[in-house]
């Protein structure tokens, strides 16, 4: 007892944690999922196992609403130690953003892609939700953000106008449940390459991971996707999608404008 604690965590990586244990559908999910061994607390030859899984499944479905709420809850798992905690923190305490982008290396696409995200991480709640709760005021920041991005690119003030007047024209759509969110950014990485269609199950795989993690809703992560941007030569050099994808992630309180490029 007393091997799990939270001193130290960030709030939104405790969530992932939790998110993490409470959707997982058996125990599978947890042992042959995301987890991977963290090279300065573990062996580097497994993390969790599908005993020590069962073991965290059977203790969250005796808890009230069958899911965890707190770090604490994990305290005395025959098998969940330090070090196998401390696997968790370095599998799940990467951004979300970031952690998609390594999976999207890893899993789906290659060198000769570029993936890359802008993001903007809130600390004061009210602020952020307040911007995210204001479509016009969300978009005017978009606006800036982008310009920011082109002007940091190109050094040039025509292309920071241009970026700005083509947001403004574009129309913005939210998703916000997990799954409908995850087949459209799947499919806007697809329109990138679209003569490659088997990737296609591989991106969503990824896409659903990242967009569809968190089990509760005050916790999800949103697509907002800006529909009619052109993006090739302002935002990306190379071959580009039309539209500009953005996520918010309420969980960890992250806007990411995300910019994906095919040098073919």
């Amino acid at each position: 007892m007393g091997q799990i604690s939270n001193t130290g965590l960030e709030p939104w990586v405790i969530r992932r944690i939790m998110g993490f244990l409470n959707r997982a559908k058996n125990a599978a999910d947890i042992s042959e999922g995301i987890l991977k061994d963290d090279p300065e607390s573990g062996t580097g030859r497994f993390v969790i196992g599908d005993v020590v899984a069962q073991r965290i499944l059977e203790r969250r479905n005796n808890l009230h609403g069958q899911c965890f709420t707190e770090i604490r809850q994990l305290d005395g798992i025959r098998g969940l130690g330090a070090d196998k905690f401390h696997d968790l923190i370095y599998s799940l305490g990467v951004p979300a953003a970031e952690a998609f982008r390594q999976a999207m290396y890893l899993h789906v696409i290659r060198e000769n892609w570029v993936l890359r995200h802008h993001s903007v991480r809130f600390e004061d709640e009210q602020k952020f939700l307040d911007l995210v709760g204001d479509q016009e005021h969300f978009r005017a920041w978009i606006e800036g953000q982008a310009a920011i991005i082109a002007r940091d690119r190109c050094h040039d003030n025509r292309t920071h106008t241009e970026v700005r007047r083509r947001v403004r024209a574009s129309a913005m759509e939210t998703f916000d449940l997990g799954e409908v969110a995850a087949h459209e950014l799947a499919f806007w990485l697809y329109k990138v390459d679209a003569d490659n269609w088997f990737q296609f199950e591989q991106a969503l795989k990824q896409t659903r991971l990242f967009l569809d993690f968190m089990p509760d809703y005050l916790d999800r992560t949103e697509l907002r996707m800006f529909h009619g941007f052109q993006n090739q030569g302002l935002l990306a050099d190379a071959i580009s999608p039309s539209g500009l994808p953005v996520t918010v992630n309420f969980s960890e309180q992250v806007i990411s404008i995300w910019i994906a490029e095919l040098h073919d």
